[in-house]
């Protein structure tokens, strides 16, 4: 006698599978495609978030331009070189944060991609 049950787990009745077990299924797919979809919105917004702090960092780094002229030439010396160590890691610090951004759109992306993947597959499935 043949196998009772689909590849899927879903047991044969008189004229199919079961409708209640089908239905609990499609239920849970729609649920987790939705949550997929929800976490999706969730890493666009936040790189949103991480792409305005980066550009408000910039504009104040811009607007910061002091000016020593009105001290002593050795601790203008000293100053120029600590806003010039500053600079560098300012600079640094953005380079990281667009690298963070580019990783955190790439993961976005990829999740958007496996989450519309499994939803179709799960339309054509039933």
């Amino acid at each position: 006698m043949s196998d009772p049950s689909s590849p899927f787990g879903f047991e044969l009745v008189r004229r199919g599978y079961d409708r209640g077990q089908v239905d609990d299924r499609i239920t849970k797919l729609v649920a987790d495609r939705d949550s997929a979809l929800a976490r999706i919105t969730s890493l666009e917004k936040r790189i949103e978030e991480l792409h305005l702090e980066t550009q408000n960092a910039q504009a104040q780094v811009n607007d910061a331009e002091p000016s020593y002229a009105g001290l002593g030439a050795r601790v203008e010396k000293i100053l120029r070189l600590a806003e010039e160590e500053a600079k560098d890691l300012r600079e640094e610090a953005r380079r990281a944060a667009e690298q963070h951004r580019e990783l955190a759109e790439s993961a976005a992306q990829q999740v958007r991609n496996d989450a519309e993947s499994f939803a179709a597959d799960r339309k054509a499935k039933a």
